[in-house]
């Protein structure tokens, strides 16, 4: 009856393991294969003032061995019925090695227009567009957020000003962020420096939350739609291995009785 017990609480233990082991990491970044961590789409609701005013959507995609990623982020605040601002950005990047090979984006922010166009080079990046001319170093990122390689970068390639911006992505704290399917764990990262966003990033690395100040001061949020999380559900596994444990428990008590 002792080696029953012994074995139904190692299967217990087990069994606790399975739940409660976090995620295994990624065999490749999410860099080099955003489709493995979100699938093929990502989907914010955009919010100001708590309604919501636009979305932000973006599409990844294989080109042989290369990723497409295409966004589309477009915001219509009106009063009453009359529209009296609207925003559009719309952006194609090419990654090829987890690192950014070419890049076009347009932003029309009530009717203020601005293009940035980025290519590989020799080893650098060169950026052309409304901002200016400039030459980045290979592996710089771009401002688009949903690959978390970013944390620890000094400079980001801002895809709306076609600058060149320095920043220090700083880690405050990890809490729960709501989302469409329920609360999940996120840590929480504020840029300093030439860019004043926050940014979330679950456990796996993937984009969960946004936010940063609009023109006017007022805050402008993102609630993740669909953003790879959508089967995550904070404490669904810690349950299920309470529960699990329980149920062994009481399996070893009644055969050694």
């Amino acid at each position: 009856m002792k080696t029953n017990k012994n074995i139904l609480a190692s299967i217990a233990l087990a069994g606790f393991a399975v739940f409660a082991a976090p995620a295994q990491p990624y065999a490749k970044s999410i860099g080099e294969d955003p489709i493995t961590a979100y699938g093929d789409q990502i989907v914010f609701d955009v919010y100001r003032k708590g309604s919501q005013v636009g979305t932000h959507e973006m599409t990844f995609r294989r080109d042989g061995n290369d990723i497409i990623a295409e966004t589309r982020f477009e915001v219509s605040i009106k009063v009453l019925i009359v529209p009296v601002y609207s925003y559009l950005y719309t952006s194609t990047e090419r990654w090829r090695d987890g690192k950014l090979v070419a890049l076009n984006a347009s932003t029309d922010d009530n009717g203020e227009i601005s293009t940035l166009s980025v290519t590989h080079e020799n080893g650098t990046l060169q950026l052309s567009g409304t901002g200016g001319e400039y030459t980045a170093p290979e592996g710089l990122y771009p401002t688009t957020h949903w690959n978390s390689g970013v944390k620890g970068s000094t400079q980001l390639i801002n895809t709306i000003t076609g600058k060149i911006n320095d920043v220090e992505l700083q880690r405050r704290d990890t809490a729960l962020v709501s989302t469409k399917h329920g609360e999940i764990t996120a840590t929480h990262y504020a840029y300093q420096g030439d860019l004043t966003t926050e940014v979330w990033y679950d456990n796996d690395g993937k984009w969960v939350k946004m936010r940063f100040p609009g023109k006017d001061g007022v805050m402008i949020e993102y609630k993740c739609r669909v953003c790879g999380t959508e089967h995550v559900q904070t404490g669904v596994h810690d349950h299920a291995a309470a529960e699990f444990v329980e149920r062994a428990s009481t399996r070893a008590s009644i055969e050694t009785n």
